[in-house]
């Protein structure tokens, strides 16, 4: 999360947005499976998955620089989680004009 973006201050103690190097998301994909039935779905959202910067309306600072598009990272703990992703589907947006992305995964 961008500290210089007006947000930030509104968000910093989020785990949500704070999760640096995807600690968190890796420890929920290699948990989940275990609490999965065989053709299981998880609908997870997540925000501009497809994008290394996060923008929202009214501000020109980026909410969000990553180092990259976090996409390769969720698929990457997804094939290691012996799960597959089945579809990335570009929803809404979430308020404060976050755009949101939703990920169906799918347990073999």
């Amino acid at each position: 999360m961008n500290r210089s973006h007006p947000y930030y201050h509104r968000f910093k103690d989020d785990l949500r947005p704070n999760d640096a190097h995807w600690h968190i998301h890796r420890e929920f994909f290699e948990e989940v499976r275990s609490h999965l039935k065989p053709g299981a779905l998880l609908f997870i959202n997540e925000v501009a998955v497809d994008s290394a910067e996060v923008r929202t309306p009214k501000f020109a600072e980026p909410y969000d620089i990553r180092p990259r598009a976090p996409l390769d990272d969720f698929k990457e703990m997804i094939l290691r989680a012996e799960l597959v992703l089945i579809e990335v589907e570009s929803m809404t947006t979430a308020p404060g004009g976050f755009p949101v992305d939703l990920l169906v995964i799918q347990n073999r």
